[in-house]
């Protein structure tokens, strides 16, 4: 999916992990080749192509999970989120809300 903040400003790109994170490599792997793959978008034109109104404006991808990431996830994900900001794109989690939770 592929959104604007409220300001307009940054374009995001977000991907779903749902899911209890068990820091399996197979599962990392997934996610990196995921990420990887989003990257590859924005940074190889592909957003500029199919999005020229957005042109430089900044880029944010944005993981929504319904679990927190357990250590090895996490230690991953800062990893990521370094390897993101090198490039120029920042990177974050968000935890949904699982439901029945008030």
């Amino acid at each position: 999916m592929i959104t604007l903040s409220p300001s307009g400003l940054e374009v995001r790109l977000v991907m779903s992990e749902m899911g209890p994170w068990d820091g399996t490599k197979e599962r990392l792997l997934r996610i990196q080749t995921r990420l990887n793959e989003y990257l590859a978008f924005a940074l190889d034109g592909e957003l500029s192509r199919r999005f020229p109104e957005d042109v430089g404006k900044k880029v944010h991808i944005r993981i929504d999970c319904d679990h927190v990431p357990d250590d090895v996830s996490s230690a991953f994900l800062e990893r990521a989120r370094k390897v993101a900001e090198l490039n120029g794109v920042s990177l974050s989690i968000e935890l949904l809300r699982q439901l029945g939770e008030a």
